[in-house]
This record gives structure tokens, sequence and C-alpha cells, in this order.
């Protein structure tokens, strides 16, 4: 399940939507910006191997390679994870993929 930005999943949708393993999930939620989607591990692969092509693409623009390299590789690092020590049966939570990189809230002092 992938937790980000809306900005961030149209930004994932925009590059591996044409992907033929990127399949739109059937519910996508929103609330307060948040997009929350359940992506098979087809589209995982659609997401990474996309976004690698993006982050090579010199004709992309240093803004656009520089969104899809931070995406890629922390989307990468959770694949990874799991690909070590895949969880087995159907009784399994999901995997949750969260993509925020919001400020960590303070802590009441004021201070971040």
């Amino acid at each position: 399940m992938l937790h980000a930005h809306r900005d961030t999943w149209e930004f994932l949708v925009k590059h591996a939507g044409a992907d033929q393993h990127f399949h739109v999930p059937g519910a996508v939620a929103e609330t307060c910006g948040i997009v929350v989607a359940r992506l098979s591990g087809p589209s995982l692969v659609a997401v990474l191997t996309r976004l690698d092509d993006v982050r090579r693409d010199t004709a992309a623009g240093l803004g656009t390679q520089a969104i899809a390299h931070h995406l890629h590789e922390r989307i990468g690092r959770i694949v990874e994870v799991i690909a070590r020590d895949p969880r087995t049966g159907g009784d399994c939570d999901p995997v949750i993929i969260r993509i925020d990189d919001r400020p960590k809230a303070d802590d009441g002092d004021g201070q971040q």
C-alpha cells in the first residue's frame, strides 16, 4: 500500500502509467492531500523501472530527474527489504510504503 502526497502520486502515475505492468488500483483514497493506493507487485516493478528511466533521462529536466531519483531510492529501499524477507500467506497485513518528506512534528517546545 502506497501512502504519498497527491502530487507524488500524480508524478508516479504520469511516469509509470504508460508501462504495460502498471495498473491504476481500483480504489484510490485521498484524505487531506494524502493518497492511499494498493499497488500490485507488477505495478511496483513498473514504477521502479520508469523512475529509473526518468532519473537517467537528461531531456526530462533536472527537477524531474531529482524527483525521480529520490522516489526511486525511497521505494527501492523498501522493495529490497521486502525481497530479502518476503511475507507469505494471505493473512498478512499489507506492506506500507510511506513517502512523507515533511519535517517531523516538534516535541512541544517550539523547536524542530
